[in-house]
């Protein structure tokens, strides 16, 4: 064991092993006993040191058998093992997903507070989006949070709004006979800045995530020399001028099929996913100096509207041409990870984004 996890037990150590004073090196220890000075021999340094292990041991043991008793939950909730036996019961009646009932959700909501909208392990200290809506659906269904198992389109980051968000969850064998009660009652319940627009039931085996065919994002942009400030938490104040046609010209270039690695940033940990997206259409719109981009694809990485967004400022702002994003999207992930650098322009702050609606064809219309 390292220094400080051996020193740690020892403290916990009961009899005439337990260090009195300060810990003297090993070869000291070995030599004396307790503390005396008095030297003994290889045999009894032997025995002394094995003792000393057996003792240590068990106190691993005995914490190890506390942890396995009582373990912190996502929601940071104690659950014991008779609980956990409980949940993985509930669980196995309803393994396969795909023969349990399934319900929608559409909501829209302020990120302003949030940390976005997927659950955190230190779900006490990170308020999300996910957490507030489970927390209030447990209440209401009586369920618990691995049968509802509840999914979202897209896991929208920090500060990032939504009005046409979309989400399931699981209820099993449980039919929701009411689904504008339930609403009701989750509007009541749930902070001002969460409100659910419709729950309707889905076919079996419907993933919020995984049938979603297009996404529709917009980013809103205030090109003026003052901002409202009511609005301040919802557009990106840009007191230059921006150079719209140059940024029309250039939005061009996304539009079709492209290996965006160059436009998603990467985290540690993160799984690897396909960089190839198709990008429908991208809209830049004007009035009065409130500039809106409209960004419409099959998909996206992760904070690639906001590379894109960040982008289009850097030509409006005349710092990058309309080639800076040619070669980008032609090279792929070499032109990142190829770069010392970072990229020629800033990823644009979450705030000014929405998630504004998602597309399901053939199953919601």
């Amino acid at each position: 064991p390292s220094t400080t996890a051996r020193f740690g037990f020892e403290r916990c150590l009961k009899g005439p092993f337990q260090p009195t004073g300060p810990i003297k090196p090993w070869p000291e220890r070995l030599a004396t006993r307790g503390g005396t000075g008095q030297e003994v021999g290889v045999e009894a340094s032997t025995a002394h040191v094995r003792r000393r292990r057996r003792r240590m041991n068990l106190c691993m043991r005995r914490f190890s058998a506390i942890r396995r008793q009582r373990r912190i939950g996502m929601d940071g909730s104690r659950e014991t093992a008779d609980n956990r036996r409980a949940n993985h019961g509930e669980m196995a009646e309803i393994a396969d997903r795909s023969q349990s009932n399934v319900y929608c959700l559409w909501l829209a909501y302020d990120g302003t507070r949030f940390g976005g909208w997927q659950l955190q392990k230190n779900s006490k200290k990170v308020l999300t989006v996910q957490g507030e809506v489970e927390k209030r659906l447990m209440k209401i269904t009586q369920l618990d949070r691995g049968t509802l198992y509840m999914q979202a389109s897209s896991r929208t980051d920090a500060g990032v709004h939504a009005r046409g968000q979309v989400a399931h969850f699981y209820t099993g064998n449980k039919t929701i006979d009411d689904a504008r009660a339930l609403q009701l009652s989750l509007n009541r319940m749930l902070p001002q800045d969460i409100v659910v627009l419709d729950i309707r039931e889905a076919p079996r085996g419907f993933s919020a995530r995984f049938h979603a065919q297009e996404k529709m994002y917009k980013y809103y942009i205030c090109n003026k020399e003052k901002v409202d400030p009511f609005r301040r938490n919802y557009t990106l104040h840009v007191w230059k001028k921006l150079d719209i046609d140059r940024m029309k010209d250039a939005a061009a270039c996304f539009i079709g099929q492209h290996d965006f690695s160059s436009f998603a940033n990467f985290r540690e940990n993160m799984p690897k996913r396909n960089p190839i997206r198709r990008i429908k259409s991208v809209r830049i719109s004007e009035e009065a100096g409130n500039i809106e981009v409209e960004i419409l694809g099959n998909g996206f990485l992760y904070k690639q509207v906001r590379n894109m967004v960040g982008a289009l400022l850097s030509i409006g702002l005349g710092k990058i041409d309309k080639q800076s994003i040619s070669d980008a999207l032609d090279e792929g992930e070499t032109f990142r990870r190829g770069r010392r650098n970072p990229p020629p322009w800033n990823v644009a702050p979450s705030h000014g984004l929405f998630l504004e609606q998602v597309f399901y064809p053939g199953i919601f219309e």
